[in-house]
């Protein structure tokens, strides 16, 4: 915005123009926050838990021991 200033001022670019320019960075600005929030969230719900116990490990561990028994299943069936 810094470098518009001097352009809007000389005419060279336009008030509509400029009031993009803002509003885009109003919305950067506030797409910000909302990362920034969502990380906050997303660690407070980790924080202090060991990678063991972590809850999208024990899925992922869950999941993996699953398809494991569907395959030996599977295996089984096919002799």
């Amino acid at each position: 915005m810094a470098r518009r200033a001097p352009l809007e001022a000389s005419h060279t670019l336009s008030g509509e123009d400029i009031a993009h320019a803002r509003q885009a960075v109003e919305d950067a600005k506030a797409s910000l926050a909302v990362a920034t929030k969502q990380a906050d969230a997303a660690n407070a719900g980790i924080a202090g838990v060991s990678l063991s116990d972590n809850p999208s490990v024990l899925s992922a561990k869950a999941d993996y021991i699953q398809a494991w028994l569907a395959v030996r299943r599977n295996a089984n069936l096919a002799k």
